[in-house]
C-alpha cells in the first residue's frame, strides 16, 4: 500500500496548499479502501449452482455409503457437477450448501437414513444427520445446509446410507396440478471470497 505524504502547512493557507491536502487525503483513503476490500472484507462474486436429480436412487446394500447423483443443472456459475455426483468449486471461497431429498419407504418397518458431506473423497467430520422413516409409502423431506470453506478445484459429494434396502430417494413425475418432484435438489451459493 502506497501512502501519500500530506503537504507541509504554510503560514498562509493558500488554495494550492489546500488542494494538495485534499488530494493527499483522497489518495490515502482510496488506498485504505482498496486494501480493505482486497484483504479484509469478504465479498461474494456471485458464484452459484443449482442442481437436481430426476431418478429414484436406491441402496443395494444396507449401511453402505452412496453418493447422491445430480443429473440436471439449473444454474451453473463457478460451480459444476462432474462424474454425476462431484460438485466442484471453480473458485475459492466460503460457500453455503443446501439440499433437500424426497425420502420414501416401500416397507412398513422403521428405517434409518443418514446424509453427510464428503470433501475431495474424505468425509467431513460432524456433517452427518440421521432421520427415521416409518411405513409403506411414507415420504419425508430431508434437508440440511452446510457452510464451509473451499479452495479452487475442491469438490464435495452429498452422501447417504440406510439400514433398509426398502428406503430410497424417490423421484415423482408431474401429476396435475403438481410439477415433478426431484429425488434430490442441491444448491450452492458463495457467501464470501477468501
Amino acid at each position: 500500500m502506497i501512502l501519500y505524504r500530506l503537504p507541509n502547512a504554510v503560514v498562509e493557507y493558500a488554495t494550492t496548499w489546500g488542494n494538495q491536502l485534499i488530494r493527499a487525503i483522497e489518495l490515502n483513503f482510496g488506498n485504505i479502501k482498496s486494501e480493505f476490500d482486497t484483504t479484509y472484507r469478504y465479498t461474494s462474486n456471485g458464484y452459484t449452482g443449482s442442481f437436481y436429480d430426476t431418478t429414484t436412487q436406491t441402496a443395494a446394500v444396507i449401511n453402505t455409503a452412496y453418493a447422491v447423483t445430480l443429473n440436471t443443472t439449473v444454474i451453473s456459475n463457478g460451480i459444476i457437477v462432474e462424474s454425476g455426483s462431484h460438485v466442484k468449486f471453480v473458485h475459492a471461497g466460503i460457500y453455503n450448501i443446501q439440499f433437500s431429498a424426497q425420502v420414501d419407504s416401500t416397507a412398513s418397518p422403521i428405517s434409518l437414513v443418514w446424509f453427510w458431506l464428503r470433501k475431495n473423497g474424505t468425509d467431513i467430520p460432524d456433517s452427518a444427520g440421521q432421520m427415521h422413516i416409518q411405513g409403506s409409502s411414507a415420504d419425508i423431506i430431508a434437508s440440511w445446509n452446510y457452510v464451509d470453506q473451499f479452495a479452487a478445484g475442491d469438490y464435495i459429494e452429498l452422501m447417504w446410507a440406510t439400514d433398509r434396502t426398502s428406503t430410497r430417494l424417490l423421484y415423482r413425475g408431474a401429476s396435475s396440478p403438481v410439477p415433478a418432484i426431484p429425488s434430490v435438489i442441491l444448491t450452492v451459493v458463495q457467501e464470501a471470497r477468501v
